[in-house]
């Protein structure tokens, strides 16, 4: 195997989707379709912003058919992914098309500041009147829901000097639209309900309706038969993104209660943009759930935590920052909705996040693309236990209400029966 991530990969038949997306960010001029909101004029000119430019790949077709092959188990190219660098020759752009980039912003006052190992997303500022000019976006502020924010009034146009790079412009904009998905219990339940049962000694499950922990996850899913073989995740990465911050004492809080013994340096967090909000408005249960449940499932795995600010370029920075680090064995996130209630902006640059993913061999899980127990709107209905992408992909969806199965059984490729 070679310095690639090991697991499954994500995406297959991406190429289509990325062959569609031209120039997706200058598709229109028009508002953009978001919630009603307070216009209070334009940004300040001097305010200093951040966005996010997202890079082509080269040679789509190549690297579609490179995924093909990866996923293909009689083929000779069957689990033998690339590392970082060896797909940063092979399908990124070059240096030299980021110098190219960096050159043409620099004439509107806007400055590079980071760029991703791959060279597929470059960080830049700068003021409000340099991304008007650079982008014409119209930055204005707005209220809504008591929060001001800023955000472009036209999907930002991507100039013809940078067609043949650009993917998209995420940003700049503070506007918080994404939202977790838990669901907390009424005040008034919790203070009539009986103290919450703990497991027995030298148990981790309760057995107790309204009291379960991951041991009963782990019975009821037929897990234990993996931990009975020494399979509990030593040795593996847990990737989890999230657009929210939240204490780590809390997770290592829950499976002392529980008696899980895990290793107290195991989660690893990195904050991408400086970091997600902290608190219970902002969804800090969302990703303390997340740690703490996919933690307990696999105890002898590390976890990494990626957290961004809620906003358009924070959640894709996420997937690009976690698949350049290549640091994780599998990625899960459990934000939002199906992708297309979002802009189509954001749909072709997750879906080339998640193309760039298969590159690290990660496994993709996500929670999101749901409602209830059936898919998003138009997605294919098939088995209850899974809901297929929205976007043509191999992104492993699972619903919030139905944890994982012991075996994992992909869902089946775009078009296929």
């Amino acid at each position: 195997m070679s310095s690639a991530r090991r697991s499954i990969g994500v995406s297959s038949a991406l190429a289509v989707s990325l062959a569609a997306l031209v120039v997706p960010s200058a598709a229109s001029a028009a508002p953009l379709g978001r919630a009603a909101a307070t216009d209070l004029g334009p940004t300040a000119a001097g305010q200093a912003l951040t966005a996010s430019l997202v890079l082509k790949v080269r040679s789509p077709e190549r690297l579609e058919a490179l995924v093909a092959a990866t996923q293909d188990p009689l083929g000779h190219a069957y689990h033998r992914f690339l590392s970082v660098p060896e797909f940063t020759a092979r399908f990124s752009p070059s240096a030299a098309d980021v110098t190219s980039i960096t050159r043409y912003l620099r004439r509107f006052g806007i400055g590079v500041t980071d760029v991703y190992d791959d060279r597929l997303l470059v960080k830049v500022s700068g003021t409000a009147e340099a991304f008007d000019a650079a982008f014409s976006v119209d930055l204005h502020d707005f209220t809504k829901g008591g929060k001001r924010f800023h955000r472009p009034r036209h999907a930002p146009k991507i100039p013809a000097a940078l067609r043949d790079l650009l993917v998209a412009v995420e940003g700049p904009s503070s506007e918080a639209h994404y939202r977790p998905r838990h669901v907390r219990a009424p005040a008034a339940a919790l203070l009539g309900a009986s103290t919450p049962a703990l497991p027995p000694a030298g148990a981790v499950a309760t057995g107790v309706p309204g009291s379960f922990t991951v041991g009963d996850v782990a019975e009821r899913y037929d897990v234990n038969p993996l931990y009975q073989m020494g399979i509990d995740g030593t040795g593996s990465t847990l990737g989890i993104m999230t657009l929210a911050d939240f204490l780590p004492a809390d997770a290592f809080a829950y499976w002392n209660l529980i008696g899980l013994d895990v290793d107290p340096d195991r989660i690893t967090q990195v904050r991408v943009d400086g970091g997600g909000e902290l608190g219970s408005d902002a969804g800090s249960g969302e990703t303390s759930l997340d740690v703490e449940q996919s933690g307990g499932l696999a105890p002898g795995a590390k976890i990494v935590v990626y957290d961004a600010p809620n906003t358009d370029e924070g959640f894709i920075d996420l997937f690009y920052k976690a698949a350049s680090d290549n640091l994780v064995d599998s990625l899960s996130v459990s934000w939002g909705s199906a992708e297309e209630l979002y802009f189509a902006a954001v749909n072709g640059v997750d879906a080339t996040g998640e193309l760039l993913a298969l590159h690290q061999a990660l496994l993709e899980s996500a929670a999101q693309g749901t409602t209830g127990s059936t898919p998003g709107p138009t997605a294919t209905r098939r088995a209850p236990a899974w809901a297929r992408s929205t976007s043509p992909t191999w992104r492993w969806r699972c619903h919030g209400e139905l944890p994982v199965r012991q075996r994992y059984t992909p869902p089946l490729r775009a078009g296929e029966a």
